[in-house]
């Protein structure tokens, strides 16, 4: 049995309605809706670098059954055994979330967790992502509805990387979730469209319509903001998008947990 982490703790969200989107924010962002959702668990934190390291050290880039057919290809054909920047100073610390996977890397963690574990772990979708900063009241931030310095790492606290996943004890959700607004970008299953100019999965959100799907060359949703980015991209209705096999140093993930 794999060792359990501090930073594995999950945080149960219950089922019921919460706000989406905004109808005062960018297109993508509207119109505002209700979405209901049934209960689900999401990580505490970030994945680190200590927790991501007991995949390498697994094997993960050498397993194909952990990968999406597309990541699979990619990863062969591109020779990938690492993250980018897994040896780079400034992002390699152990309390630093793990920056330097695309999505395929993502999804390949998630898959070989629930293997090890015997439950059921995934990327968030768009929702569940969304549900866990805003929480029931419609907020736009993990901590209320005024975004205020010094509870995030975005550009403007001038830290010029990735901080510890528990650095802002003060920007947590009430319910103990940490990071939703700021240090780095998270990866959602959510699929934005075929191509980085087209949003083919707009508002209201449909979780029936294809966009969940793990399949297929996709640009995914991400979301949350980051160290390299200013404050308003942080906000909890936000979104953004990356190409499935591109990487980044501010881009990273965490996990939800499905009810067994």
């Amino acid at each position: 049995m794999i060792d359990l982490l501090h930073w594995d703790e999950m945080v149960d969200i219950p089922a019921g309605p919460f706000i989406m989107g905004n109808d005062k924010g960018a297109e993508a962002e509207r119109p505002q809706h209700v979405v209901t959702l049934p209960a689900f668990r999401i990580g505490r934190y970030p994945i680190t670098n200590r927790q991501y390291l007991r995949f390498v050290r697994e094997g993960g880039y050498n397993e194909e059954g952990w990968w999406p057919p597309a990541g699979w290809q990619w990863r062969r054909l591109m020779k990938i055994d690492t993250p980018a920047l897994w040896r780079h100073p400034l992002y390699n610390r152990p309390e630093q979330p793990v920056v330097g996977v695309c999505w395929y890397e993502a999804v390949a963690y998630a898959r070989w967790w629930s293997e090890r574990t015997g439950r059921r772990f995934s990327l968030p979708t768009e929702a569940q992502w969304e549900r866990a900063a805003r929480g029931t009241d419609g907020r736009a931030w993990p901590w209320g509805d005024q975004f205020e310095f010094g509870r995030c790492n975005t550009v403007e606290a001038k830290h010029g990387q990735p901080t510890a996943v528990n650095a802002f004890a003060n920007g947590r959700t009430p319910e103990g979730v940490y990071d939703l607004a700021g240090n780095v970008w998270e990866w959602c299953r959510t699929r934005w469209g075929r191509t980085w100019q087209t949003l083919e999965y707009p508002y209201p959100y449909d979780p029936t319509d294809g966009r969940e799907d793990e399949t297929d060359r996709y640009v995914r949703v991400i979301r949350g903001g980051s160290w390299f980015d200013p404050w308003p991209q942080a906000c909890a209705t936000y979104r953004r998008r990356y190409l499935p096999d591109a990487r980044s140093n501010n881009i990273g993930f965490r996990l939800v947990e499905e009810p067994a």
